[in-house]
């Protein structure tokens, strides 16, 4: 009978393999999600607790690393020594100074634990406490007020795990009873019609439904951002920043295969992973236009003709920051950005038939990405004009609490909802020029 393994082997190695994995993220250019992928791949003999362990502890550092930084008295983007991160990380787990001495020096765990205990963080600037760049932290104090600290807090957890179901394939009540009998618990979402939500991060590709394309991993926000796009029965589409495809496989299902979406992007690979997917869900009724070739061209060939074009714009990600925790360390120029997002929306508006409805979002919670930009659109182009997301959903019989717009438009924040935070806002052209 073999002998269990010592505990204290066991969370050395742990640790051993946890600084490794933020040196290797820290100097990866890839997302923080990618690059530890990649870790993974290349240490195969890691079980499932070693890789929980090592990936909530990465993400961990990555929602703290500006406090952590301030507590080491150094400077934001000052490179950081990885195992003082995991101490600082594991330090504000609960983990004691002693505990910690077992895998570091004493010195050193002696000297973290000293540096934490210095820092009273409720006297801390604002963006600091909460490790955001300067800009994002000014915009949402400026934009969300007293909900600010809230919202601050809540994008410092972790996301849960959303499934939208795919109808072509199932239904909610047939996938989920199919996951819980292979033992993978999920709940219906609150919001969704589609959704089904499991609090702690799971990997489901080898989940019973998945290779037939079953479900797709989606948040509950970007599923009712679809819902939102309205497609009319045998619709014609525009996804103008398709990306990898996750809206445009949920518009294909809401028109159960009909009509015609033209999903479109200027990265080729996503547009080739969007038709892997979407051979996998069963959507036939997707083509793929990459925007690198001529996009002016391509909008005067398809102007006036189709009745929803979706503009899910290139944007800070800031209502992502749970799943991306890397973009906090990262510059984020607001400017260049919002100047961005107005040059595609207004490169998208002809494609819109007389009647029919542009969409513009992001998954951003600042006014400046969101408001600011559609109402310097609606300035400039007086044949558009807004029409109210609340009523929209109500009327295609999924009626929504007013928690979750803000005027006029679609606006979701995981401090409120438990969703990414998102944007919407639908754009309808009421003539001809």
């Amino acid at each position: 009978m073999s002998a269990s393994p010592d505990p204290d082997a066991v969370r050395a190695a742990q640790f051993r393999q946890l600084i490794d994995a933020l040196t290797g993220v820290g100097q990866d250019a890839l997302p923080a999600d990618r690059a530890l992928d990649r870790f993974f791949r290349s240490r195969r003999f890691l079980g499932g607790r070693d890789r929980r362990f090592i990936a909530e502890a990465v993400f961990g550092v990555l929602r703290r690393r500006r406090f952590f930084a301030h507590c080491l008295r150094l400077d934001a983007d000052a490179p950081i020594d990885a195992s003082d991160l995991a101490g600082l990380h594991l330090l504000t787990q609960g983990w004691s100074q002693r505990a910690l001495a077992r895998f570091l020096p004493a010195e050193q765990a002696a000297h973290l634990a000293a540096l934490l205990r210095a820092v009273d963080p409720g006297s801390l600037p604002f963006a600091i406490r909460h490790s955001l760049p300067e800009v994002l932290a000014e915009a949402l104090v400026a934009d969300w007020g007293e909900e600010a600290e809230a919202l601050a807090r809540a994008l410092a957890t972790s996301a849960p795990l959303d499934l939208r179901v795919n109808t072509l394939r199932t239904d909610r009540d047939s996938l989920r009873e199919r996951l819980v009998n292979a033992g993978i618990v999920l709940e219906p979402t609150p919001y969704s019609p589609y959704g089904l939500r499991r609090e702690d991060r799971a990997a489901l590709f080898t989940a019973p439904g998945f290779k037939e394309g079953a479900f797709e991993v989606q948040d509950e926000g970007s599923q009712l951002l679809a819902c939102l796009v309205d497609v009319p029965p045998r619709g014609r589409v525009v996804d103008f920043c398709a990306g990898a495809g996750g809206k445009t496989l949920a518009l294909a299902m809401e028109l159960g295969n009909k009509g015609e979406i033209l999903a479109c992007d200027v990265v080729g690979r996503k547009l080739e992973e969007l038709m892997r997917r979407a051979r996998r869900a069963g959507v036939h009724n997707v083509r793929t236009h990459d925007l690198r070739t001529d996009p002016h061209a391509f909008v005067r060939a398809q102007a006036g003709r189709h009745d929803r074009v979706l503009v899910d714009a290139p944007c800070s990600g800031s209502g992502t920051l749970r799943r991306n925790p890397d973009l906090r360390n990262r510059p984020l120029d607001l400017a260049t950005l919002t100047a961005l997002q107005r040059q595609i929306l207004e490169t998208a508006a002809p494609l819109v038939a007389p009647g029919g409805r542009l969409i513009y979002a992001t998954c951003s919670l600042i006014d400046a990405e969101n408001r600011g930009v559609v109402e310097a659109f609606l300035e400039a182009h007086p044949a558009f004009v807004r029409r109210p997301a609340q009523a929209l959903l109500a009327r295609r019989n999924l009626p929504l609490p007013a928690a979750l717009f803000r005027d006029d438009d679609l606006q979701l924040a995981p401090h409120r909802h438990g969703t990414d935070g998102f944007y919407a806002a639908v754009l309808e052209r009421v003539q001809a020029t």
